[in-house]
């Protein structure tokens, strides 16, 4: 998925500068969409790594109908660049997570190729896999047993996290983790680079943190 500047009609960068490559392997998307909704989904399915063993992940273009004043379906998209390269209407994503000596879990979500509030809870999207394949017109995961598999949103909570939140969840681990005063400091002077603003209680972790390591050190002579 590349993203593209479709509100100033121009082509994904990567298309203008490496023309050369199979572009069959590149799917349009929106830009906006890509640095924040998408990046999100794609951030919590990194963090599925951290909680099961094995985790299989699908993505891809779909090109879905919408329906005219007329009561008329139609399925209509943009078109980029001299090759006029087609930018889908939406987006999707297959997961499969598994744990050992468990039943696997599915999640499938279909999101719009726009601009997407943050806020808009990812079981919004969430759609079963026929649903997919149908859209898309292909068999997924033939041999997964879709009569034992377990819903993922289920099993595991399906929250998206903006950069902003990752950002300070990330700090205040590493705070936890600190063993002197020092390290303290050069992980909250690090975090003060990454242009997200402290909320009160991140910076009062940060105190707290800093305060119970001072105190130890002075004790500790």
């Amino acid at each position: 998925l590349v993203p593209c500047g479709h509100e100033t009609n121009q082509s994904c960068s990567i298309l203008r500068v490496q023309p050369e490559i199979d572009h069959l392997s590149l799917s349009p998307q929106d830009r906006d969409n890509n640095e924040k909704y998408w990046a999100n989904l794609e951030s919590f399915c990194r963090h599925l790594t951290d909680v099961f063993d094995d985790v299989y992940i699908i993505s891809g273009p779909l090109y879905l109908p919408h329906t005219r004043p007329d009561g008329k379906r139609f399925v209509e998209y943009e078109v980029i660049g001299k090759s006029n390269i087609a930018v889908p209407t939406h987006l999707f994503k297959i997961v499969v997570a598994v744990r050992s000596g468990q039943q696997p879990t599915l999640g499938a979500f279909v999101v719009p190729n726009a601009p997407i509030p943050q806020t808009t809870p990812l079981t919004t999207f969430q759609v079963t896999l026929e649903y997919v394949e149908t859209a898309a017109g292909h068999l997924f995961l033939p041999e997964l047993d879709r009569q034992k598999v377990k819903d993922l949103c289920l099993v595991q909570e399906c929250k998206l996290y903006s950069y902003e939140a990752k950002q300070l969840e990330y700090v205040v681990k590493k705070l936890s983790k600190a063993k002197t005063v020092q390290e303290a400091d050069e992980i909250w002077k690090s975090f003060s680079k990454r242009n997200v603003k402290a909320d009160s209680s991140t910076t009062a972790h940060y105190n707290n943190v800093r305060n119970a390591l001072d105190s130890r050190e002075k004790r500790n002579g």
